[in-house]
């Protein structure tokens, strides 16, 4: 019997992938035939297939508000990353000004130290020290330098260039950031006042070119980071939660969420409505199929639900035989039981048909005793009875 119950379990088991694949292959069915349904159209079935058409439909316009509000949200990180990359642009380029700044701010204190800065620009410049001096000293040293490696890139020239290049920067790293700062400021006050070009120096044409390089490129930039500032704005604004508060991360995360839920139910429904679509249709074939001139796809679909159906009836018809096994199986047990107490019944008949004839010789024997008392024994004992008083009459 385990074996039997064990070969059920298996085979319910296959009866419920059959279900599984059989559901699919009549969801898929319907689906063909709902999509062939302008081409053919069948006056069959038509309440599942109108309850089949309006899921989908809905399904569809879940599926559309998710794919739109996705959209939204890929849309807004697009923008805020752009505007983070924007940013760093600016920033890197903010950096450069600066070092600009120092150059040209070294500039003038080289022209101060050496008697060459135009007077309107002195009153911009604190007094000079020797520190100044050297950094200042350096600094024409390192931007003399580069640019020599920049005009002459081959022989050795550029060699020796290198290396004053980088002693200049040591010494100028050595002489701290204080005079770098001042610098800075300098340059900054020149660069505020549109003062630098009278440097006197044969760099400044370089350190204006180079300045506005860097004002076009932050120019372009800025006006591109208030472009993407209004576009995430727009797109903030499309992302508005229905209480008319703007959603936030947590808020569109949990938008998403929902939307996503709401639609997997339709789309489970859709996928529901499609097999009771294609199950109408093919409990009703005969009707239509043979006039019907279907694609070869589809009637492979229905060949295979053929098929599927075959065996998940094969299946079931299976688990009834087992069943019927199963229930012989319990009755023989029963029957041998029976069988088992039949012939220890018939032991106790047998030992009881023993004692019943050893009863009736007792019963036999105690008639026979009575009869010979009523007849030989009373006879006896009234013979003894008048013989014992005849000894007496004689002892008297």
């Amino acid at each position: 019997m385990g074996r039997l119950q064990s070969e059920i379990a298996a085979t319910q088991k296959e009866i419920e992938f059959a279900r599984k694949d059989l559901d699919a292959l009549y969801g898929e069915f319907g689906e063909h035939i709902a999509l062939l349904h302008h081409t053919f159209p069948l006056p069959l079935c038509m309440e599942e297939f109108h309850v089949y058409s309006k899921s989908l439909e809905e399904f569809r316009v879940s599926q559309s508000q998710l794919d739109h509000f996705s959209s939204l949200v890929r849309e807004a990180d697009d923008h805020k990353k752009r505007m983070g990359q924007l940013k760093e642009s600016l920033k890197e380029l903010s950096a450069r000004r600066g070092e600009v700044f120092s150059r040209a701010g070294a500039i003038a204190f080289e022209a101060a130290w050496a008697g060459s800065l135009p007077h309107h620009l002195e009153p911009l410049l604190p007094a000079l020290d020797a520190r100044q001096r050297s950094l200042a000293a350096f600094h024409a040293v390192y931007d003399e330098s580069i640019k020599d490696m920049q005009h002459n890139p081959k022989g050795l020239k550029p060699v020796f260039s290198r290396l004053r290049a980088t002693y200049a920067r040591m010494k100028l790293s050595r002489l701290g950031k204080s005079s770098a700062k001042l610098f800075h400021e300098t340059g900054r006050k020149l660069y505020d006042m549109e003062c630098i070009v009278d440097l006197p120096s044969v760099r400044t044409v370089d350190i204006l070119k180079e300045l506005n390089q860097i004002d076009g490129q932050s120019a372009a930039i800025t006006e591109d980071l208030e472009a993407s500032r209004k576009r995430l704005d727009r797109v903030q604004g499309a992302l508005t939660g229905e209480d008319g508060q703007p959603a936030g991360g947590g808020e569109t995360a949990r938008r998403i969420q929902v939307l996503t839920q709401e639609r997997d139910a339709k789309q489970n429904v859709v996928h529901a409505q499609a097999v009771t679509y294609g199950k109408a249709l093919c409990h009703n074939a005969a009707s239509w199929i043979p006039n019907m001139p279907l694609p070869a796809i589809v009637m492979a679909v229905y060949d295979q639900i053929l098929k599927h159906e075959r065996r998940l009836f094969r299946l079931e018809e299976r688990i009834v035989e087992l069943g019927v096994d199963i229930d012989v199986e319990e009755l023989e047990l029963l029957i041998s039981r029976d069988a088992e107490r039949v012939v220890h019944l018939k032991d106790q008949i047998v030992s009881y048909q023993r004692q019943v004839e050893d009863i009736l010789g007792n019963i036999d024997e105690k008639k026979k005793k009575i009869t010979y008392l009523r007849t030989e024994g009373l006879r006896e004992r009234k013979q003894k009875a008048l013989f014992s008083l005849d000894e007496e009459t004689k002892l008297s």
